[in-house]
């Protein structure tokens, strides 16, 4: 009977060590997949990925690059929930989680010699803070930026 709840006991331990170890694996597998999509990124456009987005890689590449601000937010115990801006630069798109990070970001682009178009028209634009504050309700403006 001892030695039925030993190997009982035995077996356990090395499932949950197996389970464990297979956390820890993917978990490792998933950080790899994304340094080498932002290693792509920084060698396909020579700038860095924003740190604040999600950055994933679609079948298919998309021309000319574009960006999409959106305006859209819900208020969630007195927090303003945004949808998230899209950039699609090639194959790569960016979320963004607020059109606040993404205007930052449109712009260091643009500084670096990347500009973007917005979605629907033909010559790059860049979008200011100016513009996003006659946008939107004062009170969701101040929350973006205090966010």
């Amino acid at each position: 009977m001892k030695n039925t709840i030993v190997i009982v006991l035995e077996v356990l331990i090395v499932v949950c060590v197996a389970a464990i170890g297979f956390v820890f694996w993917k978990k490792h597998q998933k950080n790899s997949r994304q340094q080498q999509k932002e290693k792509m990124f920084k060698e396909k456009f020579g700038v860095e990925p924003p740190r604040s987005g999600q950055l994933t890689l679609e079948d298919q590449k998309v021309f000319p690059s574009y960006y999409q601000l959106s305006l859209k937010y819900k208020k969630e115990n007195d927090q303003y929930v945004w949808e998230p801006s899209r950039i699609r630069m090639g194959r790569f798109l960016l979320l963004l989680p607020d059109p606040y990070q993404a205007i930052e970001y449109i712009q260091y682009l643009y500084n670096e010699g990347v500009p973007l178009v917005q979605k629907g028209e033909k010559e790059p634009s860049l979008p200011t803070l100016e513009d996003l504050k006659a946008a939107l309700p004062a009170k969701a403006f101040l929350a973006l930026r205090h966010s």
